[in-house]
């Protein structure tokens, strides 16, 4: 049983993974993107994670040689509802259970958690490598 502490680590952790995969999908969309990679970046860093994900898909696909898999991207398109779970309803689906910690409710919310942390965690590791080999290629830095 995981404990109250170990719970609150790893939403931590999830949200981190989060955060990676966002920045890491910008600076992959600002390698693609014709033009300076610095001040490509500065420009998409501050556009919602959404609208950068329709961009990039059309231009990680323009080659049919895409970067990203298809499943990321399905993925991708879903890391807001998963955020916006852990961050506004995870910890609301429970603490108002009466010895929350042997509840139902508890259990259910930690399998979604490992779950969710360990396919945000994958996730992130791939995008940095496509970053590493888009920067590589486009030759940015």
């Amino acid at each position: 049983m995981m404990t109250l502490q170990e719970f609150h680590s790893r939403v931590g952790e999830l949200i981190m993974h989060c955060q990676h995969i966002e920045e890491e999908v910008k600076m992959i969309y600002a390698a693609l993107r014709k033009g300076d990679f610095d001040q490509n970046f500065e420009t998409v860093r501050r556009k919602p994670l959404g609208d950068v994900l329709v961009e990039l898909q059309v231009l990680d696909r323009s080659d049919n040689d895409p970067y990203i898999l298809k499943e990321d991207y399905d993925y991708l398109f879903r890391m807001k509802n998963v955020r916006n779970h852990w961050c506004h309803q995870a910890y609301a689906n429970f603490l108002y259970v009466q010895d929350f910690l042997r509840s139902p409710e508890y259990q259910r919310e930690c399998r979604f958690l490992e779950n969710d942390r360990e396919r945000l965690g994958r996730l992130a590791h791939n995008l940095e490598k496509s970053r590493l080999l888009a920067v590589k290629i486009y030759k940015c830095q």
